[in-house]
């Protein structure tokens, strides 16, 4: 049975993976609206109805929302956006789709989103509104912070720890024990062997500081 009070912030890319992961996800939710700035012409949004941040936030009602926000220089300013529509009266709900593995012996906590062939292993967890994209594998005992996003094809090995609001870009490894710091990025196709410090940004393999960045809101 599905689902259809369902809204998405955003009508980007992410927005357009998470309608799809939505109706095909073991929850079977229908989204009927969606959050911008500025209506979406296309597929799938000609069939939704258009609500403008504004109006979201000034008209707080039930229903559930997803997190739609993908990788984008204004991250910060949308997740404000999402916990503002949350403290006005929306639920959310995770999504996991029904083609990712994930163990018994995971946990996971509230609103995350899992995509297609995804792998959380026994002993991790997936803290709340996480993203674990499309390939991702999250290996034993590892740990995926807050609002963290694990892009397609990242691999997160036994026991590393992404701390909160962090961004690992499709393809990078992360090695086991190491610890990224909260509001930190590692670059698409990293491979990083220590411990990243907090608000930084690493790339290359060996992964190395290039400068300094914050996702943390």
């Amino acid at each position: 049975m599905l689902v259809s009070d369902v809204i998405v912030l955003g009508s980007g890319g992410h927005a357009r993976a998470v309608v799809a992961l939505a109706e095909q996800s073991t929850e079977k939710l229908l989204v009927s609206e969606y959050v911008s700035k500025t209506s979406t012409d296309c597929v799938p949004f000609r069939d939704m109805r258009f609500v403008s941040e504004a109006e979201a936030s000034l008209q707080p009602r039930s229903g559930v929302i997803l997190n739609g926000i993908g990788l984008s220089v204004k991250i910060k300013q949308r997740h404000m956006a999402f916990l503002t529509l949350l403290e006005g009266g929306y639920q959310t709900a995770s999504l996991l789709s029904k083609y990712a593995y994930i163990d018994k012996n995971a946990t996971k906590g509230t609103g995350i989103q899992v995509f297609q062939m995804a792998v959380i292993q026994s002993g991790s967890h997936v803290g709340n509104h996480a993203v674990i994209g499309a390939g991702a594998i999250v290996e034993h005992d590892a740990v995926i912070g807050d609002y963290s996003f694990i892009s397609p094809g990242a691999i997160i090995l036994g026991g590393a720890i992404i701390e909160e609001y962090v961004t690992v870009f499709a393809g990078a490894t992360i090695l086991p024990g190491v610890r990224i710091g909260r509001g930190s990025v590692v670059g698409a196709g990293s491979i990083v062997l220590s411990d990243v410090p907090r608000h930084e940004l690493w790339v290359g393999n060996p992964a190395g500081r290039l400068r300094e960045v914050n996702l943390d809101i």
